[in-house]
């Protein structure tokens, strides 16, 4: 797993190891200890200090489901239009994914396995 993001920084007093073991768990809900340090860096200009880890683990990937917040914080659910991409979140807020939903009008949509987008009768991705 590589991450270098800005909200993928360590807390105050947290070291690295801690600080990815968080990350991952925050946002996969995975938690493990099998990590292994595969590098560091140092970046100057922007005054940031990289360490890379390797994880190891038997969690289906499969298993790992995608939530989406509103700006209240509260997760969305039912169709959705989210970054011009057509979505479905189902009643507790799981994104479907390779699977059927129906909508309000009883009408039943098609949706990717990996991006979650929803096709077209051919199985295209339909635009937003």
């Amino acid at each position: 797993m590589w991450e270098a993001t800005a909200g993928g920084s360590a807390l105050q007093g947290e070291n690295p190891l801690e600080c990815v073991k968080r990350k991952l768990r925050e946002e996969t809900g995975i938690l493990t200890d099998d990590f292994i340090e595969v590098g560091r860096v140092l970046h100057q200009k922007h005054q940031t200090y990289y360490v890379n880890y390797l994880c190891h683990t038997d969690v289906d990937k499969d298993s790992i489901v995608w939530y989406y917040f509103d700006e209240n914080g509260r997760v969305v659910t039912g169709d959705q239009e989210i970054n011009v991409q057509e979505l479905h979140f189902d009643e507790n807020g799981v994104q479907t994914k390779g699977g059927f939903a129906t909508d309000a009008e009883g009408h039943k949509h098609s949706y990717d396995a990996k991006t979650g987008d929803l096709e077209d009768e051919d199985g295209a991705p339909v635009e937003a």
